[in-house]
């Protein structure tokens, strides 16, 4: 299980997969790649902690800060599916068995559909914290878990607080604590240049 610079996301993201079912882990964090560009010294310094607390979530499969945010075979953008037959897409995108499945926020429902998604049996949903880059937020999505009780979460205000936290410090700003808004963030948003099934089409 690795991202494009060949590094492997952790024997944890296979037992966690494993343990429920499936080849890949629910969710896949993001954050360190897409805060890089903007604070790669912070990020870097940080990086470890972020990691650690991750794992602490139940959120195996953490991207490095040099990777790159996608896989080259991940499923982007699907902005607009939630305005067409996005059952009969979650169902497409699920035999495809894609290892990475990125929904974008020009629409401004990244978070909305990953939900969706993962509600319907989805997995290997790519987020970030606070929705930068354009992706689902991270946080709403672990919280999501835990209600449905896929994923429960241990001390779950606690390490919710760290989260927003380490958060603030890895962006470098005051980011909205989770479920304000699920609009388009400030952040420059990854273009969904490659989309593998269409959800006009499904």
């Amino acid at each position: 299980m690795t991202d494009d610079t060949g590094e492997q996301y952790g024997p944890e993201a296979r037992e966690e997969a494993e343990r429920l079912g499936g080849c890949l882990p629910l969710l896949i964090d993001a954050t360190l790649p897409v805060f890089r560009a903007g604070n790669p010294r912070i990020v870097n310094l940080h990086a470890r902690q972020w990691r650690s607390l991750m794992l602490e979530m139940g959120i195996t499969a953490v991207k490095a800060p040099g990777s790159c945010p996608f896989s080259t075979d991940a499923a982007r953008g699907l902005d607009d599916a939630l305005l067409g037959d996005y059952r009969t897409l979650f169902r497409s995108l699920r035999e495809l068995e894609l290892p990475e499945v990125a929904f974008g926020d020009g629409a401004g429902c990244a978070t909305a559909l990953a939900k969706a998604y993962l509600e319907s049996g989805g997995f290997g949903v790519v987020c970030s914290y606070g929705g930068e880059g354009g992706l689902p937020d991270l946080e709403e999505l672990r919280q999501t878990l835990h209600v449905q009780g896929t994923l429960p979460l241990k001390s779950g205000s606690e390490k919710l607080r760290r989260l927003r936290e380490l958060g603030g410090l890895l962006s470098g700003r005051s980011l909205p604590p989770a479920g304000k808004a699920e609009g388009p963030k400030s952040a420059p948003r990854a273009a969904p240049s490659k989309v593998l099934v269409s959800a006009r089409a499904a």
